[in-house]
């Protein structure tokens, strides 16, 4: 056999081989560059997911700030509402009385009222059932009547009924 032939086989074997192993170590490096590529994407999807709940983290601490604030501003508008409160409940309380003091004064005058036109009523009832010097000279007996006239309250005037014999 001859030697070239020897050679070329030897070096179709190694280089068949060659580049199998060529072939599989290129498959192997462009598997290991797609990996590369998937972790760089997923390192590159985890920093903007840190960057974004950095961005919510700092959101929510706000919130906080922003809650406790309106709660603190909530207790002191409660606070002055319970003075406010008090202060309204006391002048209410002294209305009341203010007006209870009106209401009895008021009926305190309405009778005085009544019992100063009661004894007017009276008095002028008085007059015209007694005998006057204008009309008759009768001195201090009675007038002289057909039949004796007995004083009785009227009703409007009182109701306790009393009567003046005269």
């Amino acid at each position: 056999m001859d030697l070239n032939f020897i050679l070329s086989i030897v070096t179709t074997f190694f280089t068949a081989g060659g580049l199998g192993m060529l072939l599989k170590s290129s498959r192997r490096k462009s598997a290991a560059e797609a990996r590369l590529a998937e972790a760089n994407a997923k390192i590159a999807e985890l920093s903007e997911d840190k960057a974004q709940f950095e961005r919510y983290q700092a959101e929510l601490d706000q919130m906080h700030r922003t809650q406790e604030i309106a709660n603190n501003h909530i207790k002191e508008l409660t606070e002055q509402r319970a003075v406010s409160d008090a202060r309204y409940e006391e002048q209410t309380q002294r209305l009341r009385k203010t007006q209870d003091a009106l209401a009895k004064s008021q009926s305190d005058l309405l009778q005085e009222q009544r019992e100063s036109a009661r004894l007017r009523l009276l008095n002028q009832f008085l007059k015209n059932w007694l005998c006057k010097k204008e009309f008759k000279d009768c001195g201090v007996r009675e007038p002289e009547q057909e039949h004796k006239v007995p004083y009785i309250e009227p009703e409007y005037l009182n109701n306790d009924t009393k009567t003046l014999q005269g």
